[in-house]
């Protein structure tokens, strides 16, 4: 299943003209058993003739062309350019591999079958993928849908779906590129999911209809697993909602959801005056006069860098005093706050009163203000060092 797309070194496995398998015949037989009345065929005949190929024979693959050789590699049958023949994948399971051939000129068509040996199911892939890239399937994308179903889905799982695979290669867009796949049901159907760099696709082998959404269309995506049962959801716009149930394996599903839901903003940098309040140890005054700060972060101008605080009472109501690069603020719960430009500030006085620190500003005009209470004392101090 890891095939590379173009093989460095030639690439083979043995296949056999068109025979039947013995279930087959013996549902024919028992067909006619239950019911005696002539049937149609139903299957190509035991040895498929359109192919003009040998009962068994040797294919083999090289970076340019399709080799068919004898059963035994003794001499080439017939060659031609990899991809001028069309190749589809007919069934793909542990117990056989079956593929359509079509030539480009004629009536010449047919089966041919392997045992399902890891050689003939890469012989399979590159034939089929040859097919859908002639067909003007985008190469890169193709392998590399491939090569991802490979890392990440069981050999089982990855035979099962082999020709979901097909499909979801050809709903890629031209340099579209696989990002995560994930085995998964929708509506009674199983096939595989596939992030890609632009869209979310989900195809299947039946006849449901491939699921296709713009990551433009998506707003969120999650993972819920319940009894061993992985449930994607995807959230579109227009309230609608997409559910794939059954991923496999789970972790699969789990990245896309990752990889779809947008990222958490990221969280804005503390401004000034957290930093400030940050920086003091004591949280007491900050729970004190919680209110009164956010009043003042409301007055703060962009870009005023805020220097020092201290709790002040100014007449007989408790505040805050904060000293920015700019301006001295002070806010209490209620009332109009107080703003004095740094600029007008003539003086200050700091004194130690029987309660608390005073601290008294000359202004111009030979005007005053007085804050009281003005503690504790170090942080009093900061407030004096700020203003000098």
């Amino acid at each position: 299943m890891n095939a590379a797309v173009d093989p460095a070194a030639p690439l083979r496995a043995t296949f056999s003209r068109g025979r039947r398998r013995l279930a087959d015949e013996a549902e024919d037989l028992l067909l006619t058993v239950i019911v005696p009345v002539p049937l149609p065929r139903r299957r190509p005949p035991k040895d498929d003739v359109g192919t003009r190929l040998p009962a068994r024979f040797v294919v083999e693959l090289t970076r340019d062309e399709v080799r068919v050789l004898e059963e035994y590699g003794a001499g080439v049958v017939e060659t031609w350019r990899r991809g001028s023949v069309r190749v589809f994948v007919h069934c793909m399971d542990e117990v056989e591999v079956v593929l359509d051939l079509r030539w480009p000129t004629g009536n010449r068509a047919g089966r041919i079958r392997a045992e399902p040996t890891r050689q003939a199911r890469e012989v399979a892939e590159l034939l089929a993928s040859d097919t859908r890239v002639a067909d003007g399937v985008d190469r890169e994308g193709d392998a590399e849908l491939r090569r991802l179903v490979a890392r990440t889905l069981s050999d089982q799982r990855a035979i099962e779906c082999q020709a979901a695979v097909g499909i979801l290669s050809r709903l890629l867009g031209v340099q579209e590129r696989p990002l995560v796949v994930v085995a998964a049901e929708r509506r009674m159907g199983s096939g595989i999911a596939v992030l890609t760099d632009r869209r979310l696709l989900w195809g299947s082998a039946g006849r449901k209809d491939p699921l296709i959404l713009a990551r433009e269309e998506i707003t969120a995506a999650r993972c819920d697993t319940t009894s061993g049962w992985t449930t994607l959801l995807v959230e579109c716009s227009e309230d609608r909602r997409v559910t794939l149930g059954g991923c496999d394996p789970p972790r699969a599903a789990e990245s896309i959801a990752a990889a779809i839901n947008p990222e958490p903003p990221a969280p804005e940098p503390p401004g000034a005056l957290d930093a400030l309040l940050a920086a003091d140890p004591d949280e007491s005054a900050r729970v004190l006069i919680g209110r009164q700060l956010e009043r003042v972060r409301q007055l703060l101008l962009e870009g005023e860098r805020p220097n020092a605080f201290n709790i002040a009472l100014r007449g007989s109501r408790i505040g805050v005093l904060v000293v920015t690069d700019r301006r001295v603020l002070w806010a209490g719960r209620k009332g109009e706050p107080l703003t004095i430009a740094r600029g007008d500030i003539r003086g200050v006085e700091l004194t130690k009163r029987r309660v608390g620190m005073r601290l008294e500003l000359e202004l111009e005009g030979a005007t005053s203000e007085r804050f009281d209470a003005v503690d504790p004392a170090e942080r009093a101090q900061r407030i004096v060092a700020a203003l000098e």
